[in-house]
């Protein structure tokens, strides 16, 4: 006597449309493009009290001047006291990518655009890692623009911290990273884990240690995600003992971020508890 089939509801299709990935991209530029309306009428999205009038747009202006006329990176800063570090101290984001837009266009514009282009860029990073979690495609695009319009990362250009925005843009990329490296066991992963991770680290310091915290929580779960199921993470740290290395590695950064926190709080602080 057969069994009767339990009967399981099915909701109806999700929607998505013909090129789900262009009108998202498409609905991740719309706003964006609507909070960077001054820039269309030749004004600068930073405030003039920001960062970007005391630090950022001359160490910008000046390190594109200075390698239109000599040809090379501007390792040393003669304008400053008697002479400072450019490079070594991390003026002027000049190994991030849009640095290459101030050759192009006027440094101002640059800073525009690379304002503009992060937050498009922001929400499709994580429309793709929510893509790749199994969310259907309008969710996939509310968490994307939920992401680049949250009211933290939307009020970065008021005080012209171009460097937050690249790294909180880098995060989402670094989740993704993870899912095709761990979940999907794509090489791909890893390159572009490195990538992401490297232009954070060019973008923002500080972020970068809170990126890298996150990155290696979400590595751990992913590790133990399938565990109760099929004893993915028991043979990660037991049986192959090189794959928890590999799936381990994103946290090792963190701790030692984490330390050299403690230390700058707890010793050089002189007002603090010292150990």
């Amino acid at each position: 006597m057969s069994q009767p089939e339990s009967a399981i509801p099915v909701g109806p299709p999700s929607y998505e449309p013909r090129r789900p990935t262009l009108i998202a991209t498409a609905a991740f530029t719309l706003w964006p493009l609507l909070l960077s309306l001054p820039m269309f009428a030749g004004m600068w999205l930073a405030s003039p009290w920001s960062d970007q009038y005391t630090a950022g747009l001359p160490f910008h202006a000046w390190s594109a001047e200075w390698f239109k006329r000599s040809g090379h990176l501007p390792l040393w800063n003669p304008e400053i006291f008697g002479g400072m570090p450019f490079v070594a101290a991390g003026s002027g984001d000049i190994f991030y990518p849009t640095w290459l837009l101030r050759f192009v266009v006027p440094v101002t514009t640059a800073g525009n655009l690379s304002f503009a282009l992060h937050y498009i860029l922001a929400g499709l990073f994580t429309y793709l890692l929510l893509r790749r979690l199994r969310v259907g495609w309008t969710g996939s695009v509310i968490g994307g623009l939920a992401y680049e319009l949250t009211g933290l990362i939307a009020s970065y250009p008021s005080p012209g911290h171009d460097g937050k925005l690249f790294a909180s843009t880098m995060l989402p990329l670094i989740l993704l990273a993870l899912v095709l490296a761990l979940r999907d066991r794509r090489w791909q992963g890893y390159l572009l884990l490195a990538a992401a991770t490297g232009l954070t680290l060019l973008g923002h310091f500080q972020l970068a240690y809170y990126s890298l915290i996150v990155a290696g929580l979400f590595a751990l779960y992913l590790t133990f995600e399938e565990a109760g199921d099929s004893g993915a993470g028991e043979r990660a740290l037991r049986g192959h003992p090189d794959h928890a290395v590999f799936r381990v590695h994103p946290l090792l950064p963190s701790c030692t971020g984490l330390f050299g926190f403690r230390r700058l709080v707890f010793v050089r602080n002189p007002v603090g508890p010292r150990t």
